[in-house]
């Protein structure tokens, strides 16, 4: 239910019911609760939590509290590629004081969902077929496969002054298996965009549903009209995206930036390997940390990570100290100052 509750379905749901401010709310309020950052791409508890927190919200107003709990779970049956037993939802509704009349209204719909879909036992053993497909059904794509087509590409959102830093995390992709072309970075043509062509369109074409967007974050990237613009279209256009925070940027910066996001600092041996296995996951791949050559591979990536982030710092730095005596209008030679 959490990871229906996190899709694009839902998000559209509530825009059209005009409560997409409440449900933000609501799990923004859960999240500023959470005392640790959970790394992977959501937490599907705590879009549960903040569902209950919209219900108890709306509850002066029961009319539209019971069509918002019974629309929700029609839209997880229906977005489900496999078949629920709503027995105990059934029995909750009841104890609610739900009509005998809307909740069988109720499961009609949802029987109608689940219509020709496995259970998880049996979606276990086929796991080639994303849909079990009714008897005289084509092979054209289901409006259920196309709703979540599978994620095939790694679409990298940074800022030009990170590229050093980033280059090295194209290089983890690539020692987790992922293809290098279905890796999307623009600082490299061989990646990215050939030079001439059209920035902007190439990068909407790139970001859809089936991308895993990586917003490499830093201050420079949050000071970019680009790396700004680039996460509003992945934040309607794809449905998966993680951060990776490069030092020394922090989480806290980005509170309020991406809601209920969770991610992972790029020299961080560990969260590495959270962020290497959901990759792997992801794409179907191996899991990398049963690599016997992982960790060596790793550790050599992160310490030329670490190496760039201290010049990048230094470099700032000195940036800064050269627009401090820029910006006094003094500049002391031999001994007279103008």
């Amino acid at each position: 239910m959490g990871d229906y509750l996190h899709s694009k379905g839902f998000e559209l749901y509530t825009i059209e019911n005009d409560i997409d401010d409440l449900w933000t709310r609501c799990r923004q309020l859960v999240q500023s609760s959470r005392k640790v950052i959970m790394l992977g791409f959501h937490n599907t508890e705590d879009e549960e939590e903040a569902f209950m927190h919209m219900i108890d919200a709306l509850s002066e107003d029961e009319d539209h509290m019971d069509e918002i709990i019974i629309e929700t779970f029609v839209g997880f049956a229906e977005w489900s590629k496999i078949s629920h037993d709503f027995t105990g939802v059934y029995k909750a509704l009841d104890k609610l004081e739900f009509t005998k009349e809307t909740i069988k209204r109720f499961a009609k719909a949802v029987d109608s969902a689940m219509l020709g879909k496995p259970t998880k036992e049996e979606a276990s053993r086929t796991p080639d077929r994303q849909v079990v497909k009714k008897s005289g059904d084509s092979d054209a794509p289901t409006q259920q496969d196309s709703m979540n087509p599978p994620i095939s590409k790694v679409f990298i959102s940074h800022a030009s002054a990170n590229k050093k830093v980033v280059d090295e995390l194209v290089e983890l992709l690539e020692l987790v298996g992922v293809p290098s072309d279905k890796i999307f970075y623009s600082s490299l043509p061989e990646y990215g965009i050939a030079p001439g062509e059209d920035f902007l369109a190439r990068i909407k074409t790139e970001i859809s549903e089936g991308v895993l967007v990586v917003f490499a974050m830093s201050r420079q990237f949050l000071d970019s009209p680009t790396c700004l613009c680039e996460m509003g279209a992945a934040w309607v256009l794809s449905r998966l995206h993680i951060p990776v925070v490069i030092p020394p940027f922090r989480f806290s910066d980005i509170r309020g930036v991406i809601p209920l996001t969770q991610g992972t600092t790029i020299n961080d041996p560990r969260e590495i390997n959270v962020f290497a296995k959901r990759v792997a996951d992801t794409f179907g791949l191996p899991s990398p940390l049963q690599n016997p050559t992982w960790e060596r591979k790793r550790d050599r990536i992160l310490d030329i990570i670490n190496e760039r982030i201290a010049r990048e710092a230094e470099e700032t730095k000195q940036g800064e100290s050269r627009s401090s005596i820029k910006g006094s209008g003094t500049m002391p030679i031999g001994g007279v100052q103008f």
